[in-house]
């Protein structure tokens, strides 16, 4: 077992270390002495001479190692934020300890490494068994051998951790030898293609909007079901694929039990799978021959193409069939299949079972090389040996699953000194000489583990270079970079489509334009959020970990119905909005905003109502400071009831020894605070900071358990009321007192302070040009990979000290508004060389060319937590043409900021990177959110200023101006004139 978790070099490495350890310690004590410990249904051991560092009850025990390298927490854990996602995430994986699931994740900040395991049932209280191990010195493997030291000698409800069977298994499981397949199905309506083995029976077909091909084996042991969906005027792809699966949840395909969840990458599209057991009927009219079975059911693509995939199986059958589904599933392909572009639909003519057998081509040059060959002399020459060139259809081999999972293209194979060195010759959506380490970190773990820990090489064929890793006897990393040559011109290959980029944008709200942008309504003043009958486009599941929002809720005639049982171990279950879906537009004096719940109170037993700001995903609960209003039952079945910020209930409302859930209540929110209007609560106005003019707003609505820890909820609407205060006018100063200054930081003609950069293979000389007032930054079309030139100034641009608590700052951009393929970003930083991970807040303005939104103009803020932290509207087609000057304005008030495109197009949102002590440079850089986004963006100037206060006194302004602008001779006459006058 030990071999099979460290590795055979690894353990012998660590025997020889202990050996060693023991011989220059001599004495009786040739075992380590270790001291148990418990924290609630947990008992662990850890080394004797570990030091305890913290200690909380039954909670957390903290650990740190002889020499202080080394620190370990053992704790129980709510679970309020996801595990993985973030930028420092090396790589996750699921794992089986103590007879339940769990995750282990590794991590490298750059500053420490981590590695923990999550044990994902909860407690009574709840919570997760969390184990955490941390280093600034240590690799990831050595904190992977002392995790697997302590989990040897750990219960969890008296169950071993680590129990006999799993010395078949390891941390790092290699994927299966997947068996060769030798042909493709195109669904020419759908125009998607995915591969199959001979003697596979195909059936195309239409349902619900759908399109797709249900797929049987020979043998009538698996199956697959393949359905594609586009947006229609009405309804994205992703409301028509729920509307299908929906159909089969209740026909076909009946879910007994979830088993495991994934989130792989399919055709270039992210999908979320669920393992399942299910009792099975008929697919597409067509019978399945076994009436139990494993089901895995995956879902993705964006709002205007997507998937559904559904994988079929043997409840107990043989798992030979495990890897071939999978490898159908990977092979998924939009359009027709690249090796075979002569493939057949089921129904055409001559096809033997729709089945297109690969081997020869009309797309590829008869006798041509295969590809790769350009690139073979030049490789065998750098590492001065001969290499034997392969296609990647021959590379049956766990590292294919691995760049399948990574989205990568990949290519070719090269074998090289005597196989010991392997070549991957792929293309990447990201540059790896870029700052997109949470991309490739992981890639290349995995990538080396698959390969049993052997040197390998990536061949970027586009950028013409060759990244080489290897593993060092400490068990780090190291990687080399090389440029390459071009190809050899002589060969000319036989080479494969490049896939396309798929480009996902979120939902815009409701239009309404006029003919200015300064009247124009970004979204109607009243209408329904949620309307009882399914998710939409706006709503999302929230799950308590695993996805049972699929099998506890349902939509009925009465609404949305969640209910469970003890039995289910569920604390929480409903719906939140990814994005925004209610923008306090002009939320000022006079704003109201009426939220509108209705819901059948009476068999509700727990609800909780959130509002917030940032986004989370759906195994998030609401955090520090978010709007709470819940109905909580008591042990005598009666509920507490509290309108109140998260960790601020002294603040709030509290109302014991309610009798139930009301039916309609409604939240009235103005920006003094959110008052709640219902029978018999008493009014009580909570004031709350996120209630900005411009904030949009996400929310949330679940059930929680009660007492007993069951659960029932079932919400019938949500709509909305809005009434918009007065514009906000410019201030201005008492008579005779002057405005404040505003500074000139950039022209449009002399750039003294301000310095192009060049990152990667791109020149700023190359992709700007100066014309008459202003100067524009491009990208190429196509662009190969992540680089960008970028405009940036020399020093801070934005200075906030103690004035930000008088009045806010505000810097006045102003670009060409008429380009045609306007597509920039304006980011805020101290690091401008490093602005991609230093960056503080970032503006992205696109005119969108692909998609449903074709046309529109989208602005995205993002500020704060990147992950969280991100806010996008939408205008719609024709209106930034017709009616913008090009004039963005950022404000800088005390711990908020706003992005403005004049009139109501603009976004406000509550900043911790907006507060005195704070300086900022601006940088400039063409291309839209996505890393290939082509554009240009056109600057003509920058301004900025402390903003003027309406009805500032002389006085007032002394305070406000700069040091080399402060007349302190005017402020003493006036200080003694205020002084006489008393």
């Amino acid at each position: 077992m030990v071999a099979k978790i460290l590795g055979t070099r690894q353990l012998v490495f660590f025997c020889l270390l202990t050996l060693m350890m023991q011989l220059s310690h001599p004495g009786p004590a040739f075992s380590e002495a270790w001291l148990s410990y418990q924290l609630r249904t947990a008992t662990f051991e850890m080394p004797a001479n570990w030091k305890v560092k913290d200690h909380w009850r039954d909670q957390e025990y903290d650990f740190t190692s002889p020499d202080n390298s080394m620190t370990i927490w053992v704790r129980w854990w709510f679970p309020d934020e996801p595990l993985t996602g973030f930028s420092d995430v090396l790589s996750h994986e699921k794992l089986t300890l103590a007879g339940q699931d769990a995750l282990l994740v590794r991590s490298d900040s750059g500053v420490d490494r981590s590695v923990k395991v999550a044990f994902q049932d909860t407690d009574e209280e709840g919570e997760l068994l969390l184990v955490q191990l941390f280093s600034t010195t240590a690799s990831i493997e050595q904190l992977e051998d002392q995790l697997f030291r302590i989990l040897k000698r750990m219960l969890v409800k008296g169950i071993p951790a680590l129990q006999e069977q799993d010395a078949a298994t390891s941390f790092g499981e290699q994927s299966p030898t997947y068996p060769p397949l030798k042909g493709y199905h195109y669904n020419r309506r759908g125009d998607f293609s995915f591969a199959a083995l001979p003697g596979w029976s195909f059936k195309d077909g239409r349902s619900d909007g759908a399109d797709y091909t249900f797929a049987l084996s020979a043998e009538n042991d698996a199956a697959i079901l393949v359905a594609h969906a586009e947006s229609t005027s009405g309804k994205t792809a992703k409301a028509i694929l729920d509307t299908y699966l929906g159909y089969l949840y209740r026909n076909s395909v009946l879910v007994k039990s979830i088993k495991a969840e994934s989130d792989p990458i399919l055709a270039g599209y992210y999908f979320h799978a669920i393992d399942v057991v299910a009792k099975l009927y008929e697919i597409a009219g067509t019978p399945v021959p076994f009436d139990r079975g494993r089901v895995t059911i995956y879902q993705g693509g964006t709002d205007y193409s997507g998937f559904v995939i559904l994988t079929f199986r043997k409840e107990k059958g043989s798992e030979a069939v495990v890897p071939i589904l999978r490898r159908i599933t990977e092979s998924l392909t939009i359009g027709q299949p690249v090796d075979t572009s002569g493939a057949m639909s089921a129904e055409a003519e001559g096809s033997e079972d729709g089945l297109q057998v690969i081997g020869g081509s009309d797309t590829m040059a008869d006798n041509a090389p295969p590809e790769g060959s350009e690139w073979q002399s030049q490789i065998e020459k750098r590492l001065k040996t001969q290499c034997i060139l392969r296609s990647k259809d021959e590379w049956d081999h766990p590292t294919y699953s691995v760049m399948v999972d990574a989205g990568v293209d990949f290519r070719f194979v090269m074998q090289c000194k005597d196989f010991d060195h392997t070549v991957f010759g792929v293309s990447f959506r990201y540059d790896m000489r870029a700052k997109t380490d949470d991309y490739f970190h992981p890639l290349y773990f995995n990538m080396i583990k698959a390969n049993n820990g052997r040197p390998f090489s990536f061949l970027e064929v586009r950028d013409y270079l060759l990244a080489s890793l290897r593993r060092e006897t400490n068990g780090n990393l190291l990687l080399d970079f090389a440029d390459l040559d071009p190809p050899d011109p002589t060969v000319t290959i036989a080479r494969t489509k490049d896939p396309d980029i798929v480009n996902t944008e979120p939902q815009s709200q409701p239009d309404t334009a006029k003919s200015q942008i300064d009247d124009y309504m970004l979204q109607p003043q009243s209408g329904i959020l949620f309307d009882g009958k399914s998710l939409g486009e706006s709503w999302s599941a929230m799950n308590h970990y695993k996805n049972h929002f699929e099998t506890l809720a349902d939509f009925t005639a009465q609404g949305l119905d969640i209910a469970w049982q003890p039995e289910d171990k569920v604390n929480f279950l409903g719906i939140y909005s990814k994005d925004p879906v209610l923008w306090l537009e002009r939320f000022t004096q006079g704003a109201e905003a009426r939220i509108t719940y209705k819901l059948d109170g009476a068999s509700s037993k727990g609800l909780v109502i959130g509002l917030r700001q940032s986004y989370a995903n759906e195994h998030n609960v609401l955090g520090n400071k978010d709007y709470l209003l819940s109905w909580v039952q008591q042990t005598n079945r009666r509920f507490r009831y509290q309108h109140r910020l998260k960790t601020r209930e002294k603040d709030g409302q509290t109302i014991d020894d309610v009798k139930q859930i009301l039916d309609t209540f409604t939240l009235i929110l103005r920006p003094s605070g959110i008052t709640v209007e219902a029978k018999g609560i008493p009014a009580f106005e909570l004031p709350y900071e996120q209630l900005l003019d411009g904030a949009g707003l996400r929310f949330w609505a679940y059930a929680i358990s009660d007492s007993q820890k069951a659960g029932r909820l079932t919400l019938k609407e949500i709509s909305y009321e809005y009434k918009r205060g007065e514009a906000e006018q410019p201030g201005s100063p008492a008579r005779n007192v002057k405005p404040l200054e505003v500074a000139t930081f950039f022209d449009g003609a002399s750039t003294e302070n301000w310095e192009g950069l060049d990152f990667g293979d791109v020149k700023f000389a190359d992709l700007s040009t100066r014309n008459s007032g202003e100067i524009s930054l491009s990208r190429r079309a196509n662009p190969p990979n992540g680089n960008r030139i970028a405009f940036a100034s020399k020093g801070p641009v934005i200075k906030l000290d103690e004035r930000i608590e008088r009045t806010p700052y505000e810097v006045e951009i102003t670009i060409n508004p008429k380009l045609s393929n306007l597509s920039g970003r304006i980011v805020l930083t101290d690091n401008p060389r490093n602005y991609v991970k230093a960056a503080n807040i970032a503006i992205t303005l696109e005119k969108l060319t692909e998609g449903p939104h074709t046309g529109k103009t989208k602005l995205t803020l993002h500020a704060n937590h990147f992950f969280y932290g991100f806010w996008s509207r939408l205008l719609p087609e024709g209106l930034v043409d017709d009616s913008w000057d090009g004039k963005l304005t950022l404000t800088f008030g005390h711990k908020w900021f706003r992005v403005s495109l004049g009139g109501d197009a603009y976004i406000t949102v509550n900043s911790s990177q907006v507060a005195r002590g704070r300086d900022y440079h601006i940088v400039f850089v063409p291309g839209g959110l996505w890393y290939r986004t082509p554009g240009e963006i056109s600057i003509r100037s920058v301004t900025g200023g402390w903003k003027t206060p309406d009805g500032m006194t002389e006085m007032e302004r002394q305070h406000l101006v700069d040091l080399d602008k402060f007349d302190a001779d005017l402020f003493a006459d006036m200080l003694a004139s205020e002084r006489a006058a008393k």
